[in-house]
């Protein structure tokens, strides 16, 4: 490829299978992440955490995992912000170099649907930690729950 039109065509045409960009040799897939046992595990968790505490303006969720002794490997709840069930809050921190503030909310979406109030897509497409769309496909939060992580599935 000689120039950046031909190779962003390249991409283009080809992330969604997922390649390797040829001008700086990341990796570039989009990727079909499931809403799984682990995401609906940490959607239960804030909203008990939620209903149990005076605190109502989020958590500090890896401190509040490591206290009921939850291995954090099993819960997903940054990725519950693509389907809008969560919500990270803006970093007031003024410790340098402090991306983020660590403090997540559940959204009224997610007590909704923690609730069974409500449905949500089973799937959404990422790429490059941006929202691309979600699957046709609903789930609650029971369904949610039998929703193991495969691997496999969301690298295939």
């Amino acid at each position: 490829m000689k120039t950046i039109a031909e190779a962003k065509d390249f991409l283009n045409e080809n992330y969604e299978d997922g390649c390797i960009c040829p001008c700086c040799n990341q990796t570039v897939k989009l990727y079909k992440r499931k809403l799984n046992s682990g995401m609906a595990k940490a959607l239960i968790i804030m909203f008990k955490l939620h209903q149990n505490s005076p605190n109502k303006n989020g958590f500090k969720m890896n401190m509040e995992i490591a206290k009921m002794k939850i291995p954090s490997s099993n819960i997903e709840y940054s990725k519950l912000k693509y389907w809008g069930l969560v919500q990270e809050l803006k970093n007031e921190d003024a410790t340098p170099g402090a991306k983020t503030s660590g403090v997540w909310k559940l959204t009224q979406k997610g007590k909704d649907f923690t609730l069974g109030k409500i449905t949500v897509p089973t799937h959404v497409n990422i790429y490059n930690k941006i929202k691309y769309g979600y699957s046709e496909e609903h789930t609650n939060i029971v369904k949610a729950l039998g929703n193991h992580f495969d691997y496999n599935e969301l690298m295939n």
